[in-house]
């Protein structure tokens, strides 16, 4: 089911409030000239180590595009966007990408997630391995993926598509993005001020005030108040004028 709603609240973050942080954030990190040295470290084995060891992987070929990214575990993490490969055989490029690549141990393998194609009734027209622009994960048992429109679950196992997102309710816009504390309560942002908050299998869009893509969202939970806050960073080229966040309460 799909519904508008005016819930939860919705304000834009002050831009005195970010300098405020920022600055507070710079005044703690950063040493005073008048304040005397600060005493050396006790000698004896020094607990932190700064030596990285990088390793860099190289996935695709030419014109392969990496949109997102996420860790579950040390050993298990998703790479998602357009993966073309050579075809074992032929050695050519393969014309149709991989939409995803899943690391597990030390290997790479890569995935075509198929994603529903939704008519405007919810019906499914027809599914396809389309481009896949963001990922999120909740558990090693729910990662979620969209195509900007329709959002998959992985749970460790296979795929399962979440409920219908309307047209009617996302009308042209598009999700870029996806947060949530778990896989039955998420928030979804896209291009045109599209803000989504998923509860139990029902979608609602809530009102941002905006029609400026939303690039990105994360959110964290208040202990005074014990509900989530959700932080989105609202900016577009063609938009220059409208760089805010929003804050979801």
């Amino acid at each position: 089911m799909n519904h508008m709603t005016n819930e939860p609240k919705i304000s834009r973050v002050p831009k005195g409030r970010l300098l405020f942080v920022i600055s507070v954030g710079m005044a703690i990190l950063s040493p005073s000239c008048s304040s005397p040295t600060p005493p050396l470290p006790p000698s004896g084995t020094d607990t932190t180590n700064h030596d990285f060891v990088w390793q860099i992987d190289t996935l695709g070929e030419t014109s392969s595009v990496l949109y997102d990214v996420a860790i579950i575990n040390d050993s298990t993490a998703w790479a998602v966007g357009e993966i073309y490969l050579r075809d074992d055989s032929t050695r050519q490029i393969d014309p149709l990408p991989y939409n995803a690549v899943r690391l597990h141990g030390r290997e790479w393998t890569p995935v075509r997630i198929e994603f529903p194609q939704f008519n405007f009734d919810c019906s499914v027209a027809f599914s396809s391995a389309a481009i896949v622009n963001a990922i999120f994960s909740v558990s090693a048992t729910s990662t979620l993926f969209t195509d900007g429109l329709a959002v998959v679950k992985w749970d460790g196992s296979s795929f399962h598509n979440y409920p219908c997102l309307s047209l009617s309710l996302a009308q042209s816009a598009r999700i870029t993005k996806i947060w949530g504390e778990s896989e039955y309560d998420l928030y979804c942002v896209g291009t045109e001020g599209m803000i989504l908050h998923y509860v139990s299998g029902q979608w609602t869009r809530i009102p941002s005030g905006t029609t400026t893509r939303i690039n990105d969202a994360y959110g964290i939970r208040n202990k005074r108040t014990g509900r989530h806050e959700l932080f989105c960073a609202v900016t577009d080229f063609f938009s220059p004028r409208d760089r805010t966040i929003l804050r979801i309460h």
